[in-house]
């Protein structure tokens, strides 16, 4: 986990703990998606095509569907935090 190290090497050094709020708010982003089987799947077929595809449409309409997904991840997180 370089990236939780990474954050609390920065959390040390700023005498700050937003560096581990956001780390621990993106992975509890991919938490959100991840522990939702569809939402999961069409997430990981969007980053195929996005991956894959050389055709501009399917390509623009796999970051449109990951940006939905992320941003509905996020909403959840923070709806969570809000308590």
């Amino acid at each position: 986990m370089d990236e939780m190290q990474q954050a609390f090497d920065q959390a040390g050094r700023d005498s700050s703990t937003a560096p581990i709020h956001l780390f621990c708010r993106r992975w509890a982003t991919v938490v959100a998606i991840e522990r939702d089987p569809a939402k999961a799947a069409r997430f990981h077929a969007a980053e195929r095509t996005l991956q894959s595809s050389d055709v501009r449409a399917e390509r623009q309409a796999a970051i449109r569907d990951i940006g939905t997904i992320v941003r509905t991840a996020q909403r959840e997180v923070e709806a969570i935090e809000a308590g």
